[in-house]
């Protein structure tokens, strides 16, 4: 192999420049629902109701969703129930994935939520596998969290492997890279993101479902940074997989009906006395949690492009080429960005320095490419 056909094979074709004039198509703002000891996945009595709650995700949402629904279906079979009706309050990853998988197992399930799928805040994520994105508190999570929490994650990530194959892509791997102007190690590079809180991250544990990275040596490197590597990661385009869901629960009988509860006694109205809480952020007023703690995370979106199926990950900057359109998240603080923030008002001066990254860095891609003539030759004049 000559140089020239490495460099295309560690940088693929459609590696190419993000469109990044003019405004953000639009801005979206999520609440992460952060509980130091991680989810609360466990049974509670309320009156002659049987209450599971499954809620506390962090930012790990989609990728321990699976997981935890199955969780969910073992805690309800321990109960040995006289009843197959159960309820699910809410309809984001945890609840429709819940309610999917009590379902596939012979329950009649109903979701009932204030949002419907599609509204809530789950589908304004960024759709990147992070099955450790501030799920929990290294100090604070007891010696069995790291064992419940791979389980969780291994669990999640087989299931959503029946989704790749689909035509429509609801979930697919694309090629990412990791960019560092200090360290030369990938796993240092991704997890010193400046992190006053000392959050559990884990990732190395689970090696089967974030491939190796391979380093692109720096004559190959069409980037700027001293170091770059590149690897496969899940994405999930909400878009698409969201009423995928959404259409099978409905076609199984799954009933979905729009409703509001503001205190537990709401939950008396409802016919069903097996409920799944999966309310997320939404516990901590329905329920009183003031464990949890809200994690504001916020992303300009622009248009989606046409063969862009890659990710970046640069410092505080992070972009994920969706097919409904291309995250640009500038978390400015790193993971410490939108502690205990409430607030889901956007923030276009976020945007907008999120923008100027991007731009930034591509046009030092551009510079890069234009001055090593094998960059050229191998990455084509159309590409930078």
């Amino acid at each position: 192999m000559n140089e020239s056909q490495e460099s295309k094979r560690l940088l693929p074709p459609h590696l190419k420049p993000i469109d990044t004039n003019g405004p953000p198509q639009r801005i979206t703002v999520c609440t992460r629902p952060f509980r130091a000891s991680g989810p609360r996945i466990e049974a509670e009595r309320l009156g002659d109701q049987l209450l599971i709650h499954n809620y506390g995700h962090g930012g790990s949402g989609w990728s321990l969703s699976w997981g935890s629904a199955t969780r969910v279906l073992n805690l309800l079979r321990d109960a040995h129930p006289r009843t197959l009706d159960v309820a699910v309050i809410g309809a984001g990853a945890i609840g429709i994935t819940t309610a999917l998988t009590l379902q596939r197992a012979g329950f009649i399930v109903s979701i009932y939520a204030q949002d419907p799928p599609l509204q809530t805040r789950s589908a304004r994520a960024t759709g990147s596998w992070t099955p450790d994105s501030r799920i929990a508190l290294g100090e604070a999570v007891s010696v069995r969290f790291e064992d419940a929490w791979r389980r969780l994650a291994s669990e999640t990530f087989a299931a959503f492997q029946a989704y790749t194959s689909m035509t429509s892509r609801p979930v697919e791997w694309v090629d990412r890279f990791v960019l560092s102007d200090t360290q030369p190690d990938p796993q240092r590079a991704e997890f010193d993101r400046r992190d006053s809180h000392g959050f559990f991250k884990c990732s190395l544990h689970l090696a089967n479902s974030s491939p190796l990275m391979s380093f692109i040596p720096r004559d190959q490197s069409p980037f700027p940074t001293p170091y770059a590597w590149r690897s496969r990661s899940l994405t999930f385009n909400l878009g698409v997989l969201i009423p995928l869901l959404l259409e099978e629960f409905q076609r199984a009988g799954g009933r979905l009906e729009a409703c509001t509860f503001r205190t537990p006694a709401d939950l008396s109205k409802i016919r069903e006395r097996l409920i799944a809480n999966c309310t997320g952020w939404g516990a901590r007023h329905l329920f009183g949690d003031k464990s949890l703690t809200p994690i504001r995370g916020q992303i300009a979106w622009l248009p989606a492009q046409t063969n862009l199926r890659y990710g970046l990950l640069y410092g505080d900057l992070r972009i994920v080429c969706r097919q409904d359109g291309i995250v640009v998240q500038h978390s400015r603080e790193g993971d410490d960005t939108g502690w205990n923030d409430a607030s889901e008002t956007p923030d276009a001066e976020e945007a907008t320095a999120g923008l100027k990254a991007l731009a930034t860095l591509q046009a030092s891609m551009k510079e890069r490419t234009r001055k090593v003539p094998m960059l050229r030759r191998a990455l084509n004049a159309d590409i930078f």
